[in-house]
């Protein structure tokens, strides 16, 4: 079962399915993900793809 409470940059499917999300590249959301941390939401934000 897949944990949308956080992204975990070291799993591919993760990857796959926030870099699609949020329709940036992986290196973006890895990048995305040291500055904020794994929160999906605080990604959204810092993205600019707050919904």
């Amino acid at each position: 079962m897949r944990d949308r409470s956080r992204i975990d940059v070291d799993r591919f499917w993760d990857m796959r399915y926030w870099s699609s999300k949020f329709e940036v590249r992986p290196e973006e959301l890895r990048k995305a993900v040291e500055v904020v941390g794994p929160s999906p939401y605080a990604v959204a934000q810092y993205l600019g793809r707050a919904r």
